[in-house]
């Protein structure tokens, strides 16, 4: 059930909050670095069938049981987020006891939900800069804040 042989490099981890991090597609074998993380609940952002030999939906659902994590399937196309898709996000961040993992090809659709969940808590400017700082940016999606969706 693991694509480590396709995915032989390890995942970069961006922790954006003390309890929040995302990063590129994981593997099996990346669980265990996130759970000494303290997180307890992931995130997976990529639609089923984005790349071949990519885990899916149903084999993450599996690999969380088998580790005992939270799991969320959030599918989304690069800069199209639904307020379904930001409210499911904002949902398990608020109900996860420990940290929460994102994740999506290359972890810019985790950190975009993850800014839209927390748009009304923290300014656009201070999340621009968590942001930045880890590789990642909001200039794509700047109107979904301006415009108050």
């Amino acid at each position: 059930m693991s694509n480590d042989s396709v995915n032989s490099q390890a995942v970069k981890i961006a922790k954006i909050t003390s309890q929040f991090s995302v990063s590129g597609e994981i593997t099996e074998s990346d669980i265990s670095k996130l759970m000494e993380q303290g997180i307890d609940t992931i995130i997976n952002v990529r639609p089923d069938n984005e790349c071949e030999n990519q885990i899916s939906d149903q084999q993450w659902q599996a690999l969380a049981h088998k580790y005992r994590l939270n799991y969320l399937y959030v599918p989304v196309k690069p800069c199209q987020y639904a307020e379904e898709d930001v409210a499911k996000f904002r949902a398990a961040l608020a109900l996860s006891a420990g940290g929460v993992h994102g994740f999506c090809r290359t972890g810019t659709r985790a950190a975009h939900l993850w800014a839209l969940a927390n748009k009304d808590k923290l300014s656009f400017t201070d999340m621009q800069g968590a942001l930045k700082s880890k590789g990642y940016d909001l200039d794509n999606i700047a109107a979904m804040f301006e415009g108050g969706q």
